[in-house]
């Protein structure tokens, strides 16, 4: 009766339990350790962050870009010119725009009762 109830395993079988068993082991190790360092990679990580943010906000004392008041009057109206011309521009584009889109709306609210 014995006999009957044992089995034969393939040769090797022990062997190759073994490696696996010891290679569940070392990958559990090294998830410990991970587990173990999250915390600490997380606080370095915010610490840069703030180091940044400190850094890009650091303000640098303002120095004039002209000696003569005249010098940086004139400048100052040279680019006034230039965004008011450019602004216009921007301006007259969508009033255009704006003109087509409401001629296209009057189009489609009329258009039923131009068809009868």
């Amino acid at each position: 009766m014995n006999e009957a109830l044992q089995v034969k395993l393939p040769a090797g079988l022990s062997e190759r339990l073994e490696k696996a068993l010891d290679a569940r082991a070392s990958r559990d190790a090294r998830l410990r350790r991970l587990r173990r360092l999250t915390p600490l990679v997380g606080l370095a990580a915010s610490l840069i962050i703030c180091a940044g943010i400190f850094l890009s906000h650091r303000r640098t004392p303002q120095r004039d870009t002209f000696s003569d008041p005249r010098e940086a009057a004139i400048a100052a109206e040279q680019m006034l010119t230039f965004v008011s011309q450019e602004l216009n521009l921007g301006l007259e584009q969508v009033a255009s725009v704006n003109k087509e889109t409401m001629q296209r709306i009057h189009n489609v609210l009329n258009e039923p009762f131009n068809n009868k």
